[in-house]
């Protein structure tokens, strides 16, 4: 399905309004295929793992991937960034770590920290296309 979405550009340019330009037709066609691969890993990473630890990596690691692909874009990171990232690892660490009948797999777990981390540079990409248009 997603790559369906991804590869019908062309098409969908052809039955979009005129003033549609190929820049917003490809993000468009992007968001829609981005969001089913988003959804599609994160339920199936939860579904592996479990809803708890699925949900926990998920927001756990959100602002952790979000600062590491902010520097990799050129900005600075924020003292607060630095804290709030030491204490959101200590945390999960703390909420998880002593739970020895935890579903711990190791697919699933990837799956829940692929979706967030494409969800972050889809959202950072986007951004970057605003500031260009």
């Amino acid at each position: 399905m997603v790559a369906i979405l991804w590869g019908t550009t062309g098409s969908a340019q052809a039955f979009a309004p005129e003033n549609a330009t190929p820049i917003v037709i490809g993000a468009l066609c992007m968001t829609i295929g981005g969001t089913a691969l988003f959804l599609m890993t994160k339920t199936r990473g939860a579904f592996k793992t479990g809803v708890a630890l699925g949900t926990v990596l998920a927001l756990g690691s959100a602002p952790i991937f979000s600062g590491i692909i902010e520097y990799f874009m050129g900005e600075k990171l924020s003292r607060r960034w630095i804290i709030g990232t030491i204490v959101s690892i200590i945390g999960c660490t703390l909420l998880f770590g002593g739970q020895d009948s935890m579903n711990m797999n190791v697919l699933g777990s990837i799956l829940s920290l692929g979706a967030v981390l494409y969800l972050h540079m889809d959202l950072l990409i986007f951004q970057h296309l605003r500031l260009l248009i």
